[in-house]
């Protein structure tokens, strides 16, 4: 298939880390925890940026979206660790749009107050979108338009991340968080190997079902 090279190493990473029997109750050992099956949603302004770099650009805005979920795997009262499922896109008139699914391993920790910090890395796949018409050159030195609209590549993300948990406080089951998010796609065109994604997430996180 097209894209076998790019999904296999995505399904061993993730096989390697999805057995959510292994999750800790937040007060005792060795007990199982319910999953929570929480459901984030966040808006996001894409740039085409070096890691840590044109982070709170406002201006122009390439708007995106992303939903998605976590797994847990070790919960304590103060701190997690947990795997994220992601699925989103920008838009993007001059750099050129994408759309993205990503499963990070990632660490959070929430302190008294309901202020969390976060800090994940993983892999996932990456489709960028050509910005013009592209073409093949063919036998006779002709050109011919293509039918390809982009690009699919296996991709590296790192994100960090803060925001309030108003369970803490407030007895409200929701979180509000932002969220810089650097995504690295691989083979973007013949000059261009790496393509560099910047996104700024403002989002809110909602669990279906607590461990309460």
């Amino acid at each position: 298939m097209k894209y076998t090279k790019t999904l296999i190493p995505i399904l061993i990473w993730l096989f390697a880390f999805s057995d959510p029997v292994s999750a800790q109750h937040p007060n005792e050992t060795l007990l199982p925890v319910k999953q929570d099956f929480s459901l984030a949603m966040s808006y996001n302004n894409h740039s085409w940026a070096f890691p840590l770099s044109s982070v709170f650009r406002m201006n122009p805005q390439y708007p995106g979206l992303t939903v998605g979920t976590e797994i847990n795997y070790r919960v304590r009262p103060r701190t997690k660790f947990f795997q994220t499922f992601e699925l989103g896109g920008f838009i993007n008139s001059a750099s050129g749009s994408g759309t993205y699914f990503n499963s990070d391993v990632a660490f959070r920790y929430t302190g008294k107050r309901g202020i969390l910090l976060d800090i994940g890395t993983g892999f996932g796949s990456f489709k960028s979108y050509f910005i013009n018409d592209t073409f093949k050159i063919q036998s006779d030195g002709s050109y011919l338009k293509s039918d390809d609209t982009g690009v699919t590549a296996l991709s590296q993300n790192i994100f960090f991340s803060t925001g309030y948990d108003l369970s803490v406080k407030h007895d409200k089951n929701l979180v509000l968080f932002v969220r810089y998010q650097w995504i690295a796609s691989a083979a973007y065109w013949s000059r261009i190997m790496i393509r560099p994604n910047g996104l700024l997430h403002i989002g809110i996180r909602h669990s279906l079902r607590t461990n309460k």
